[in-house]
C-alpha cells in the first residue's frame, strides 16, 4: 500500500495485505487481514465480502495501515481488536490482561461438568466458585453465564485486570453474581468459613528461564501473568495449602498447567487431604488441566455409652 494516490478497493487491499502478512510470517495472514480491516471500517467479515468492490477513503486506509504495521511488529491481533472470543463469548482485552486461549476452554469444560454434578445437591444455596487469577474474567464470566445459581469470587492481584473483568461481567450481564477481590491468591477471601464447591486457577506457569524464548507476540502480554518462578509452579505451591482450608468436602480444584508439569504438580496433593488427581490433555494432546477432589472428612464412629445402673449384656450368657 505504498501508493497513497491509488484508490484501493476492499478486495485489493485484502489481497495485498494477505501477501504482506504472509511475508512477515504471520499465521493465518488472510484471516488477520480481514479481521483488522473489519476493525478499521467497523464492519464484520461478512459485510466486507458483501462489498468487496467498495473503494476505501483515505482516512480508512490510514487507520488500516496503522493496524497492519502494528501487527507486523508482532502486537497480538486481540490487543489491536480490543477483544478475543472464548467459549463463543466475546471478551474485552487490553495489555493489562492475558489473552484468553483455547487451552483454557478445556478447564472451563471440566468445570462445567463438575458444577452440573453438584447442582442437584445445592438446591438450597448457590454453587460457590472461586476464580483465582481471573485476568479478563473469562473463566468467571463464562461459568456465571452458564449457571444461573452460581456465585463467583473472582480474584486478581492487578487492579487493572480486575477492571477489565468487571467490564466483561457487565457486558454479559452477570456482574451481580460475581464478587471481585484484589489480592494475593485466596488470602483475600474474607469469609474463611465458606466452602467453595469449585476453585479454578489459571496462574502464571511458565518457568522464568523460558520467558526470554517466548514468541514476540506473547512478550507483549503482562509478564506478571506469565512468570511462574523457577519451574513454573511457584504460585501453585502457595495456592494448594490455601485451597485445603477453603474448599468444601468433595469440592474440586482445577489448575491449568504447562506441558510437562503434571507429575511435579501432582506431588503437591497429599493423600490425606486429596483423592488421586486426574490430568486432562488439551486439544493438541498435551497435559493441560489437573483436577483434584478434596476428600470428605472421615465419619465419626459413635460407640455405645453404658449408663450407670443399667449393665450391658453378659458376654458369657447366650
Amino acid at each position: 500500500m505504498a501508493d497513497t494516490a491509488k484508490v484501493w478497493t476492499i478486495r485489493e487491499v485484502l489481497n495485498w495485505t494477505g501477501g504482506y502478512l504472509q511475508r512477515a510470517q504471520i499465521e493465518q495472514p488472510r484471516l488477520e487481514a480481514e479481521l483488522l480491516l473489519g476493525k478499521a471500517l467497523g464492519r464484520t467479515r461478512v459485510e466486507l465480502y458483501m462489498d468487496l468492490d467498495r473503494p476505501l477513503e483515505a482516512t480508512e486506509l490510514s487507520a488500516y495501515r496503522s493496524l497492519i504495521r502494528h501487527r507486523a511488529d508482532r502486537i497480538p491481533t486481540a490487543y489491536l481488536l480490543g477483544e478475543k472470543e472464548f467459549m463463543s463469548l466475546a471478551f474485552k482485552v487490553n495489555r493489562s490482561v492475558l489473552i484468553p486461549r483455547p487451552e483454557t476452554e478445556v478447564l472451563v469444560e471440566w468445570a462445567i461438568r463438575h458444577l452440573e454434578e453438584f447442582a442437584p445437591e445445592r438446591e438450597e444455596r448457590p454453587l460457590l466458585v472461586a476464580d483465582v487469577g481471573t485476568g479478563s474474567g473469562n473463566i468467571a464470566v463464562t461459568l456465571a453465564k452458564r449457571f444461573a445459581n452460581v456465585q463467583v469470587t473472582a480474584i486478581d492481584l492487578s487492579p487493572d485486570a480486575l477492571e477489565v473483568a468487571r467490564q466483561n461481567a457487565a457486558l454479559h450481564g452477570v456482574e451481580r453474581r460475581i464478587e471481585f477481590l484484589e489480592g494475593d491468591l485466596l488470602g483475600s477471601v474474607r469469609d474463611k468459613r465458606q466452602g467453595f464447591d469449585l476453585i479454578a486457577a489459571n496462574l502464571p506457569y511458565i518457568a522464568a528461564g523460558d520467558l526470554p524464548h517466548l514468541p514476540r507476540e506473547v512478550l507483549y502480554e503482562p509478564i506478571a501473568a506469565l512468570d511462574g518462578g523457577k519451574d513454573g509452579l511457584a504460585l501453585y505451591r502457595k495456592l494448594v495449602p490455601q485451597v485445603v482450608e477453603l474448599l468444601a468436602p468433595r469440592g474440586v480444584l482445577l489448575l491449568e498447567l504447562g506441558s510437562g508439569q503434571a507429575r511435579a504438580a501432582g506431588r503437591l496433593f497429599s493423600p490425606e487431604s486429596w483423592e488421586p488427581v486426574r490430568v486432562i490433555p488439551d486439544y493438541a494432546g498435551h497435559d493441560r488441566v489437573l483436577i483434584a477432589r478434596r476428600k470428605s472428612p472421615p465419619r465419626r464412629v459413635l460407640r455405645p455409652v453404658m449408663r450407670a445402673g443399667r449393665p450391658g449384656p453378659d458376654p458369657v450368657r447366650t
